[in-house]
């Protein structure tokens, strides 16, 4: 159950009125729409102790009167950018109390101030700095000529780019016409390999005669060239 508000001197007062006017209890809580067992409680304290004001609390009494604590909230409004210690000082002037950064602090925080800080930046250093990025339409595609351009001063990569064209164009045939005597030699080179692809090999039977009259039969056959 949830802290409920406390009765004021004039509701225990009119409590004790309606009481003396010989009204239930039932009665009162009907018409000043109160529990029964507070308008009962309020009754009791009173026939009791014959008091109708709430009795001392234990523990520490607040440092701030509630002069105190509008006084502070003004203060804070008015210097919102100020620190803590900055506005405990301003409050303590304004005031006259002497009271903590502590008791500000939370006093402040039950007003609704609550305290923010900025966040710091880190400090860009050329060394660690990234390079920004470039959008869409300032990307530039880098071609041959670019790159040739770009690389003109260094020499290591000019010979680099020599050695790899003169590679190239040996490697690629070349388109030129050849007279009729190189072309005739060509076909018949080609003719010749095709001739000794389709040479299938062969066995053939050779007689070897004995010197006591005999013979015998031998087989023989050829390679593949």
């Amino acid at each position: 159950m949830g802290r409920t508000e406390e009765l004021s001197d004039f509701q225990r007062g009119v409590i004790i009125g309606c009481h003396l006017s010989k009204l239930s209890v039932r009665e009162i809580s009907a018409m000043l729409e109160m529990p029964r067992s507070t308008v009962s409680s309020v009754i009791v304290k009173w026939k009791r102790l014959g008091i109708t004001t709430a009795l001392p609390r234990s523990g520490r009494p607040h440092k701030l009167s509630n002069k105190d604590i509008k006084v502070l909230e003004r203060v804070a409004s008015e210097n919102q950018l100020s620190s803590l210690t900055a506005l405990t000082n301003e409050f303590q002037t304004a005031s006259g109390r002497n009271i903590s950064p502590r008791t500000v602090r939370r006093e402040l925080q039950s007003l609704g101030f609550r305290g923010q800080e900025a966040t710091r930046k880190p400090k860009s250093i050329k060394r660690c700095a990234k390079p920004a990025l470039k959008p869409e339409s300032e990307k530039t595609i880098t071609t041959k000529e670019n790159a040739a351009s770009s690389n003109k001063g260094n020499p290591s990569v000019c010979k680099e780019d020599q050695g790899h064209a003169d590679a190239q164009a040996t490697s690629e045939p070349t388109d030129q016409p050849m007279d009729a005597e190189a072309s005739t030699t060509s076909r018949n080179t080609e003719a010749q390999s095709r001739d000794l692809k389709s040479f299938e090999p062969f066995t053939y039977v050779d007689l070897n005669f004995n010197s006591d009259s005999s013979f015998s039969f031998v087989n023989q056959s050829v390679p593949t060239l």
